[in-house]
C-alpha cells in the first residue's frame, strides 16, 4: 500500500461538529474516508472541503456495518477511526503519525485514550480505551451493531495500545439532548438478541444518562451476574458504574458493601476508595471522609482510575478543603482550594472560593497583589471572568475591587453598564440604580442581566428595597417570561401561598440570600429563612455555608 494512514468516519447531521474534527487531522492523514448515513444538513457539504472519498450507506442500524464498509473504500496501511463529534490535537497526531511511520505498533489492533467532557458545561472529564487503530490487512473487522469492538478474523490475538488521545465532546448534556443519541441508542441494544454480560452493561449505561437510576442499576446487576469471565475487561468499571447509580439513588449501605467486597480485589483502584470517602462526606462523617481523602492524595502516585483522574487528586482536594474550611483549618483549606485551582485553572467557583478564604484573612492590598501574580495571567482569563470571579466571592470588599475594571475598553457598552449598577449596589446607592433601571425596558434590561454582573437576585434586592414603578412592572414581565413567577411573589409578597420553586427558581432564592447577606439586607435574609422548606438539601446546605459568612 502506497499510503501509510487512512481516517474512517460515519458521520450523519453532523454540521456543527464535522469541521472541527477534519480540521484536526486534515494535511496529517494521508487519507480520509467518510461514510454518510443519511445526513440532511450541511455535513456532506462540509466533508467535500476536506475530502473526495465521500460514500452514501443506507442505515441499517448497525454501526459495525457502516464502519466495516467505510474500511473497504480505505488503502491506507494503518485505519485510524474518529467520530465527528471527536477531534485530535494536530501536534500529537503528527508525531503519532512519525512513530506510526518509524515504529509502528506490534498488534494489527490497538487502543488508545479518548478524554471524553461530560456536563452541561464540559464540567467533567471521564477517560476510557477503546480500539481505534488496526492493520488495513482485511482480517479485522468491526463487530456489535453498536458499542462496536474490533476483532481479528478467526482466532483472538493480543490487542496493543499506542499514546494517541482523542477529545470527545458527545456525552455533554445539551449534545445528547440534541441528537438523542441516549434513545436510538437504547432501542438498538434493546433489540439485540442472545444478549451477554456486556450488552446488560451498555443499557444500564444508557437508563443511568436518562436518569433512570432503578433500571440502571438492575442491568447493571444483571450484567455482573451474566459476565462472560471473571475477568472480563469491562468489570471495574461496570462496578463503578453501579456504585454510582446506588449514590444517586441514596443507597449509600448497598454501594458501600460494593466497595467493601471490590476493595480487596482492586486495592490500587482510587475510584472505590474516593466513593466510599464521597459516601461518608455526604452522611456528614467527615471524620472518616477526611481520612479517605487524606489516604487517596497521599498515594496517588501509586493508585489508578477507572472512570475519571479527578478521582485520584482534583475531587479529594475539593472535598477536603470544605472539611478543612468547616474545622476551621483554613490555611490547609487555602492549600488544597489552591492545589484543585492549579490543576483546573478553567474552575471560576474554585478561584472564587481560594479569594474568599484568602479575603478573610488577608488585607485587601495583599489580596490584590494575588489577585494579580496568581489570577489575572492565566491563561484565557479575560476581563469579563476576572468580574465574575470577583462578585462571586461573598464579601463586600472583595466584590468591589470589580470597580478597578469599570470602563474597561475590552467591556461592551452593556457590560460597563451592568458593572456600573453592580458598584452602586455594593455602596447601597439604590437610588441611583434606580434612575438607570427607570429608563430601560424589558428588552434592554435583558440584555444587561444576560452579562450576569447586574444580576436577576441583584435586580429584585434592588426592587424589594426601592421600588419604582417602571422597575416592578418590568420584573412582572420578566418573571412571567422567564418562569420565575413564583420566587418574585415570595420576595414580594406578605400573603401566604402555596409555592413550588423550579431549580432556576431555587438558584435564584439561594443567589438573592447570598447577595442580600453581603449587603447587609436583613430583611430581606429573614423573609427567605421563612421559606427555606422550600428547597432541596442541596440548596439548604448552601444556605448554610452562607450563614457561616
Amino acid at each position: 500500500m502506497d499510503k501509510l494512514l487512512s481516517v474512517c468516519m460515519i458521520v450523519k447531521n453532523e454540521e456543527k461538529v464535522l469541521e472541527r474534527c477534519l480540521e484536526s487531522i486534515h494535511g496529517i492523514a494521508d487519507e480520509i474516508v467518510i461514510v454518510d448515513t443519511g445526513s440532511t444538513d450541511k455535513t456532506k457539504e462540509i466533508a467535500t472541503k476536506y475530502t473526495d472519498k465521500l460514500y452514501d450507506f443506507k442505515w441499517i442500524n448497525d454501526f459495525s456495518k457502516a464502519r466495516n464498509y467505510a474500511a473497504s473504500k480505505a488503502i491506507g496501511e494503518w485505519i485510524f477511526v474518529i467520530d465527528a463529534d471527536e477531534y485530535v490535537d494536530r501536534e500529537s497526531f503528527k508525531k503519532f503519525k512519525r512513530e506510526l511511520q518509524s515504529n509502528p505498533p506490534k498488534y494489527g489492533i490497538n487502543t488508545l485514550t479518548i478524554n471524553s467532557f461530560v456536563g452541561a458545561e464540559a464540567s467533567s472529564v471521564v477517560q476510557s480505551r477503546h480500539t481505534r487503530l488496526y492493520k488495513n490487512n482485511k482480517q479485522i473487522e468491526f463487530h456489535r451493531p453498536i458499542h462496536e469492538e474490533l476483532k481479528y478474523i478467526g482466532t483472538d490475538k493480543v490487542i496493543g495500545f499506542v499514546n494517541l488521545q482523542i477529545y470527545h465532546t458527545g456525552y455533554m448534556k445539551d449534545t445528547i439532548d440534541e441528537k438523542g443519541k441516549t434513545e436510538r441508542n437504547l432501542s438498538i441494544l434493546l433489540d439485540q438478541e442472545n444478549k451477554t454480560g456486556i450488552d446488560y452493561f451498555y443499557i444500564g449505561n444508557e437508563y443511568r444518562k436518562l436518569n433512570e437510576m432503578d433500571k440502571a442499576i438492575l442491568y447493571y446487576q444483571k450484567s455482573y451476574n451474566e459476565r462472560e469471565s471473571a475477568t472480563v475487561d469491562y468489570l471495574t468499571k461496570l462496578l463503578v458504574y453501579l456504585i454510582i447509580a446506588l449514590y444517586s439513588e441514596k443507597r449509600y449501605s448497598d454501594a458501600l458493601r460494593i466497595i467493601e467486597k471490590v476493595e480487596d480485589a482492586y486495592p490500587n483502584y482510587a475510584d472505590y476508595k474516593y466513593f466510599k470517602g464521597l459516601i461518608f462526606y455526604t452522611q456528614k462523617d467527615y471524620k472518616k471522609a477526611k481520612v479517605i481523602f487524606e489516604y487517596i492524595l497521599s498515594n496517588k502516585d501509586n493508585l489508578i482510575v477507572d472512570h475519571s483522574e479527578e478521582y485520584k487528586e482534583y475531587s479529594p482536594l475539593i472535598y477536603l478543603a470544605n472539611i478543612y474550611e468547616d474545622e476551621g483549618k483554613l490555611q490547609k483549606a487555602v492549600e488544597c482550594f489552591s492545589r484543585a485551582v492549579s490543576i483546573n485553572k478553567a474552575n471560576d467557583t474554585l478561584w472564587s472560593r481560594l479569594l474568599y478564604l484568602l479575603g478573610q484573612h488577608s488585607p485587601l492590598e495583599e489580596l490584590t497583589e494575588f489577585i494579580n501574580r496568581k489570577v489575572v495571567p492565566v491563561n484565557g482569563m479575560t476581563e469579563q471572568r476576572m468580574i465574575k470571579i470577583l462578585l462571586n466571592v461573598p464579601l463586600l470588599n472583595v466584590q468591589k475591587l470589580s470597580r478597578s475594571l469599570l470602563d474597561h475598553e475590552k467591556l461592551t457598552n452593556i457590560e460597563n453598564e451592568a458593572l456600573l449598577m453592580k458598584n452602586l449596589m455594593l455602596d447601597l446607592n439604590l437610588k441611583e440604580v434606580a434612575k438607570i433601571l427607570d429608563e430601560k425596558s424589558p428588552g434592554e434590561l435583558t440584555l444587561i442581566l444576560q452579562t450576569n454582573i447586574f444580576t436577576i437576585a441583584d435586580f429584585m434586592i434592588q426592587v424589594h428595597e426601592y421600588e419604582s414603578v417602571n422597575s416592578i412592572n418590568n420584573l412582572n414581565k420578566l418573571s412571567h417570561l422567564n418562569d420565575m413567577r413564583n420566587i418574585t411573589y415570595l420576595v414580594f409578597s406578605e400573603k401566604h401561598k402555596k409555592l413550588k420553586l423550579n431549580e432556576k427558581e431555587k438558584n435564584i432564592f439561594v443567589n438573592i440570600y447570598r447577595q442580600a447577606t453581603v449587603l447587609g439586607i436583613d430583611k430581606i435574609v429573614e423573609k427567605l429563612d421563612k421559606k427555606l422548606f422550600l428547597l432541596d438539601d442541596k440548596f439548604i446546605e448552601e444556605i448554610k455555608r452562607i450563614r457561616k459568612m
